[in-house]
């Protein structure tokens, strides 16, 4: 499997917990992860390929450079520029067919090869619907372009068809995209959503399960009304992604398998000093409405 993030050094220990989560959970011989670097520090790069190493799978971390995308907006905080840098993947992974590129913001809960192995036909991308924009946002969907027949989709985690993107020069494409659509509100997933809104397959909600994924279950169950089929999620999550600004390391996050995160951070040993500094105290309280928030949606929703 060819595993993809991007991270600049603010989001390292970050991008450890999502490594090594991926590593905990997936049994495939032969994991290689490629890592847009967009100024990791040495110390954090030494560290996450020791914990790689430990598994016995490889990884590089590629140099890009910001200056690469000074022409595309950063329209939320909270979200890094480094995220463009996978526009670049079919140009640093030439040599390869397939990608699974995965936002930093997750944890990997289940064996991933059954996604891997996705035949996207001639598809760009496998990516999974997101609800806060495509039932929450309607005009802004038709602003990108979108009809009735495409979904929004969240870019968290994407299968790259590479072939399919070796065709395109993605970057440039984004740009000129971007130049007919400057009111863009989520930056780099917004402009793929133009881009690809016909090259897209829509994958089971399993493979990138945010908190609005969740309340859309809840809200169907309380209506008993059926979810269309785009938005089941087939159980256990295998993804599950902390979108917005409140992450799973940030002492007022409620996101289910928050606790789950914090588990494997806090298992990293000999970390860097200054990762800890990244990390929010979760008082005794908040880890107990973690746990009550995780039994309730198991048990009275069967979300898991």
């Amino acid at each position: 499997m060819n595993i993809v993030f991007s991270s600049d050094d603010n989001y390292a220990p970050y991008l450890c917990v999502a490594i090594l989560s991926l590593l905990k959970t997936n049994q495939s011989p032969n994991i290689k992860f490629s890592i847009l670097d967009l100024g990791i520090s040495s110390e954090s790069k030494i560290f996450i390929e020791n914990i790689v190493e430990q598994y016995d799978h490889k990884i590089i971390f590629i140099p890009i450079a910001k200056n690469d995308f000074v022409n595309l907006p950063q329209t939320v905080n909270y979200i890094s520029i480094a995220t463009y840098a996978r526009f670049l993947i079919a140009k640093y992974l030439s040599k390869e067919e397939k990608a699974l590129y995965l936002d930093i913001d997750i944890i990997v809960n289940q064996d991933l090869q059954a996604l891997y192995n996705t035949d996207l036909g001639d598809n760009y991308i496998g990516a999974c619907i997101d609800p806060f924009i495509e039932i929450g946002m309607p005009e802004y969907k038709k602003y990108l372009g979108l009809n009735s027949d495409n979904y929004y989709f969240n870019a968290g985690v994407l299968l790259i068809n590479i072939k399919k993107w070796k065709t395109i020069n993605v970057l440039e494409e984004a740009i000129l995209w971007f130049e007919n659509h400057r009111e863009i509100k989520y930056q780099d997933q917004c402009i793929l959503n133009g881009l690809f809104k016909d090259k897209v397959l829509y994958l089971n909600t399993r493979y990138n399960f945010t908190r609005n994924s969740r309340n859309r279950i809840k809200e169907s169950i309380k209506k008993k009304i059926p979810l269309p089929k785009v938005e089941q999620t087939q159980m256990p999550v295998a993804i599950y992604h902390y979108v917005g600004g409140r992450k799973a390391w940030h002492s007022k996050s409620v996101d289910l398998k928050s606790r789950k995160f914090m588990a494997y951070f806090n298992s990293l040993e000999n970390k860097p000093a200054s990762w800890n500094k990244k990390i929010e105290h979760i008082s005794i309280y908040k880890k107990l409405v973690r746990i009550m928030k995780e039994l309730v949606y198991k048990y009275r929703y069967n979300i898991y």
